[in-house]
């Protein structure tokens, strides 16, 4: 029998989002009421809402064990340089860069060396907070004229069997930049620190930086009445726009402006990118289990049976630096089982399709969407392959050879 050319549709639309809310403010015990204590709450990858934060879990993978803090006294008023100083300095520095662990049996973040607030009387405070923790990680006025700081964090994905990879596993999430919403600010206290309406805790909310994808099948109707596939692999691999590869590491940054005694801040910038072309000898493997403690290396023989119930999601939710240019080809590789009229079953074994993943395919598709999951969900019809994206119909060109 001669193998017919298929088309695999394709469906990939932005994942819908949900949010929580909890209190997650530390426990304050009466001795440390009087030191700078810190809390979290930390963007879930799959919100949107008004209230997209959550708890600090440290439980949770996605979240690191440690975060960095910049903390000044009387922010507004001095003479900003980008090397800190202790207290009573030109930068009236309280923390430059400091390190803050979370302690699991008091449910508090705390640094090495505690800072008491009445050791800045009649002062208020500006604190930006990142996770996790680098030596090198800056805190820069770019401007002289404009109250606008820039806040930079150096990044790089982990590497998969000894190899530069593009992409980040939902196990190591928590190795992953995440950057505060906006600067936390405080207002005065009064002369020794007494005021008891001084708020004590500075609380970060911290926003994600990168991209996340889940891969998806589901067969027709009408093909399940004929045939039947078997995913048995797929393949992540390219060399991105322009043929200029793909991002492995950068540095992640965000700007934030002190204007009308508030902060806001600006979109979440990755810049500096170190990219790599990944060949398809080395490309990165996706394991079946989406809870595979190592989803990158597949167990041998794995395959997945669909049909046309529901998709299946092949492999666990992986990221990508939120780069417009991430435009990895996927390969999947597949059986065709085919039933003849005695039930007689003919297999055409390790068939492999590509398929780009990026807007030459999927117009609405936006790599550059920092805290975004988008779900890839591959349809399989005879013949043709469409793509929906928030109702809206393309083309793309997944083929079944």
């Amino acid at each position: 029998m001669k193998n017919k050319k298929l088309m695999i549709p394709l469906f990939a639309f932005l994942a819908s989002l949900t949010a929580c809310e909890s209190n997650d403010l530390p426990i304050q015990h009466a001795d440390s009421y009087r030191y700078i204590t810190f809390a979290a709450r930390t963007q879930k990858m799959t919100t949107r809402a008004d209230d997209r934060y959550e708890s600090y879990d440290p439980v949770q993978r996605m979240h690191p064990k440690n975060m960095g803090v910049f903390g000044y006294y009387n922010f507004a008023t001095h003479s900003f340089e980008t090397t800190g100083t202790e207290t009573g300095g030109k930068n009236h520095a309280i923390f430059d860069n400091i390190r803050v662990d979370y302690n699991t049996l008091t449910k508090t973040w705390s640094t090495k060396e505690e800072k008491r607030w009445d050791a800045y009387p009649n002062s208020n405070f500006d604190f930006f907070g990142y996770m996790p923790h680098s030596t090198e990680a800056t805190l820069s006025k770019p401007s002289a004229t404009e109250s606008t700081y820039l806040l930079t964090i150096p990044f790089s994905m982990p590497a998969v069997n000894g190899n530069p990879s593009p992409i980040l596993a939902q196990k190591d999430l928590g190795q992953a930049p995440i950057i505060c919403a906006k600067p936390e600010h405080k207002g005065s206290t009064t002369a020794g620190g007494s005021d008891t309406t001084f708020g004590r805790v500075v609380t970060f909310l911290f926003d994600q930086t990168l991209t996340g994808y889940n891969l998806n099948f589901q067969l027709d109707q009408k093909m399940n009445a004929i045939r039947h596939f078997r995913i048995k692999g797929v393949k992540i691999y390219g060399k991105g726009l322009n043929d200029e590869g793909l991002a492995t590491g950068g540095n992640v940054s965000r700007s934030y402006t002190w204007s009308n005694n508030e902060w806001t801040a600006k979109a979440i910038q990755w810049s500096n990118l170190n990219k790599v072309i990944i060949t398809e000898e080395n490309a990165i493997q996706l394991a079946k289990d989406k809870n595979s403690e190592t989803p990158f290396t597949p167990v041998a023989n794995e395959s997945m049976d669909i049909d046309d119930s529901k998709y299946h999601r092949w492999g666990t939710t992986f990221y990508a630096i939120a780069d417009a240019s991430f435009v990895p080809t996927i390969a999947v590789t597949y059986d065709v089982i085919l039933k003849d009229k005695k039930g007689v079953t003919v297999t055409r074994k390790d068939v492999t399709s590509t398929i780009i993943l990026g807007n030459k395919y999927f117009e609405t598709l936006n790599p550059a969407q920092t805290a975004a999951i988008y779900n890839i969900n591959i349809l399989i019809q005879p013949r043709y392959l469409y793509v929906l994206a928030d109702q809206d119909a393309y083309t793309g060109h997944l083929l079944i050879q």
